[in-house]
């Protein structure tokens, strides 16, 4: 009814499981979004469906290692809270004669502890596996695991001290706070970033990052070393700063995802609507100073937000944004958008241009010249645009630079950029 998400989540057998009748063929595994999330089912050679071997509302998003022999397959998934990625092992056996939903949930192990988000690669044989854990305070650590999740050995504790290039800021590393709000009938996770010394008392400026396209999660408890470098950099120079995991994010199930199929612009924005409005409600948050910003989807995003929330935001910062589909790439465009001849409203509507008469709030439009993947014409037409309806917006484009900033010295540049542009328009009492 929408789009596949694409998966490599495939293993022949080289013959049948001990749980499957004797003399049966040898099956495989494969992954479907059938059931509204993604889980790993059995199916005989001709594509029958054998067994569910997962299930429940959350994901197994990744096919790790196979240990025939033992019918043992390992997993990762978020089950239990979906912001976190943990390694599971599967017994399968056990889940494919299982008869209920908690005979197959009893056949999943959890085999990482510490709350954050795991990864691993495993020996070929599935006897032990590399993992790397962080979470959002913590850069990620490096270890060797048997293949029950004991312990071997830390390969890399990337422990903040002495010379570790985080260690003289570690102290003021704030931990957000998360919750849940609504958009009418739709549950929406939120996570928020304090300013330092937070006083109850005072009303702060807000900014709020987003991406809010398909295929991530922001509000994932993991390690990022460059946005939520920058948002903890925007929060000790005093901002609230908010995210929020709108329909159209990924790892919240298909139903979640695939709400903006053919209508980019619409649920999406919709959503991150809703949590400005309650992010200007709070007691400490001045909801006349409240700044959006993002790169690439997320540029688009801050772009629909400052055009379609009006006078809910003072200034915006769209990074390399996409300003209309029919720019952009065949590849992923007409999987969420369909094709334009089947779905012209939506590309109408899902354009920047068509919204621009709501876009009142200062704008600074950033953009590399020589952007690979958001072609650099997406904001010169956006800049003709603006001029044409005569208004005033803030420039910065780099010759050369493709589509992410990649080396420090650029980075610098855009970030040290937007974070003046946010002093002057959210925080004119410093300018003065």
């Amino acid at each position: 009814e929408s789009y596949i998400n694409l998966h490599d989540q495939l293993h022949f057998f080289a013959s049948a499981p001990k749980a499957l009748a004797k003399g049966s063929a040898a099956p495989f595994l494969w992954s479907s979004e059938a059931s509204g999330y993604q889980h790993l089912e059995l199916r005989a050679f001709n594509g029958e469906k054998l067994a569910q071997l997962t299930e429940g509302a959350f994901e197994m998003e990744s096919l790790l290692a196979v240990n025939a022999q033992r019918g043992l397959i390992y997993l990762s998934g978020n089950r239990g809270d979906l912001q976190q990625r943990h390694i599971y092992r599967l017994d399968l056996n056990a889940a494919i004669v299982a008869k209920t939903s908690a005979e197959r949930a009893k056949a999943l192990t959890q085999l990482s502890k510490a709350e954050g988000t795991h990864t691993a690669v495993f020996a070929r044989d599935a006897s032990v596996y590399v993992s790397a854990y962080s979470d959002v305070l913590t850069p990620p650590q490096v270890s060797l695991y048997r293949a029950d999740g004991k312990l071997i050995k830390q390969i890399e504790a990337n422990s903040v001290s002495g010379e570790h290039p985080l260690a003289a800021f570690k102290a003021n590393l704030i931990a957000p706070e998360f919750g849940e709000l609504k958009n009418g009938e739709q549950t929406l996770s939120y996570r928020v970033f304090k300013p330092h010394n937070f006083d109850a008392a005072k009303k702060y400026p807000a900014l709020v990052y987003t991406y809010g396209g398909p295929g991530v999660q922001v509000l994932q408890r993991q390690w990022d070393g460059r946005w939520g470098m920058l948002m903890q950099y925007f929060a000790q120079q005093g901002y609230v700063v908010f995210n929020l995991d709108n329909r159209g994010s990924t790892r919240r199930g298909k139903a979640f995802e695939s709400a903006i199929y053919r209508q980019m612009g619409g649920p999406d924005v919709a959503d991150q609507l809703s949590g400005i409005r309650w992010l200007g409600q709070q007691s400490y948050v001045d909801a006349k100073r409240i700044g959006v910003f993002g790169w690439s989807y997320g540029g688009y995003m801050s772009l629909h937000i400052m055009a379609q929330g009006g006078d809910l935001l003072a200034a915006g910062a769209a990074g390399a944004p996409v300003t209309d589909w029919g720019l952009y790439d065949t590849h992923y465009t007409e999987r969420y958008m369909d094709l334009p001849s089947l779905n012209k409203q939506g590309y109408q509507q899902g354009t920047v241009f068509a919204q621009l008469p709501g876009l009142r709030a200062r704008l600074l439009l950033v953009h590399g010249m020589a952007d690979d993947n958001v072609l650099f014409s997406h904001s010169t037409q956006l800049m003709s645009k603006l001029q044409a309806a005569g208004t005033p917006f803030d420039l910065m484009t780099y010759p050369g630079m493709k589509h992410g900033a990649s080396d420090n010295a650029t980075r610098r540049h855009v970030f040290g950029g937007i974070a003046q542009f946010f002093q002057r328009e959210l925080k004119p009492e410093v300018n003065r």
